[in-house]
């Protein structure tokens, strides 16, 4: 079993956790995650963060300019998370 040096590892860690955000509606799937279809009312926007450590999914009514007008906290929300079991590097 070879690894790599500290700085390549902290390189990669970071390159995995720092994930740009993606927006979703519709259906949704990941199979990284083990999430095959799910369905979304229709009129909901989102956005999928996902790390190392696990995925985080936000959806709530409207779209995405729609949500800088009503802020999300003050609105219904879908919360979808996996926490991954295992780390890889």
């Amino acid at each position: 079993m070879t690894t790599a040096t500290g700085p390549q590892n902290l390189s990669t860690l970071f390159k995995n956790f720092l994930k740009p955000e993606k927006d979703v509606s519709g259906h949704y799937s990941n199979s990284q995650f083990g999430i095959t279809d799910i369905v979304f009312p229709d009129g909901w926007h989102g956005t999928e963060a996902s790390s190392i450590a696990g995925l985080t999914v936000i959806m709530h009514p409207g779209n995405e300019s729609g949500s800088l007008a009503n802020p999300p906290l003050t609105q219904p929300q879908i919360l979808l998370q996996a926490v991954c079991r295992t780390t890889r590097i």
